[in-house]
């Protein structure tokens, strides 16, 4: 089914394949452009962050670093129920 048939008032997804790509390449363009548009310190973290991307390290902390607690669980399950609960009325 066509995108466009099924939701017919969305402009952004009335996009054909070939515009998106189109999109999708002057994006890239204009990104490197502006990547050698910035000044000395924006360079130096770019190359840095270059560097830690081909040493196949994280960019970011991930959560998966941390072990689980239980403090944690029992947090989120108190925040999940009083959305449900505060939703039930």
């Amino acid at each position: 089914a066509n995108v466009a048939s099924i939701l017919p008032h969305s402009r952004c997804l009335n996009l054909n394949l070939k515009q998106a790509v189109a999109f999708s390449r002057q994006l890239q363009l204009s990104s490197i452009r502006n990547a050698e548009a910035r000044n000395p310190v924006q360079k130096y973290g770019w190359e840095y962050l270059v560097r830690q991307e081909k040493s196949g390290r994280p960019l970011s902390p991930h959560l998966n670093i941390y072990k689980p607690q239980l403090t944690w669980m029992l947090s989120g399950l108190h925040r999940i129920t009083g959305c449900i609960m505060a939703g039930s009325e």
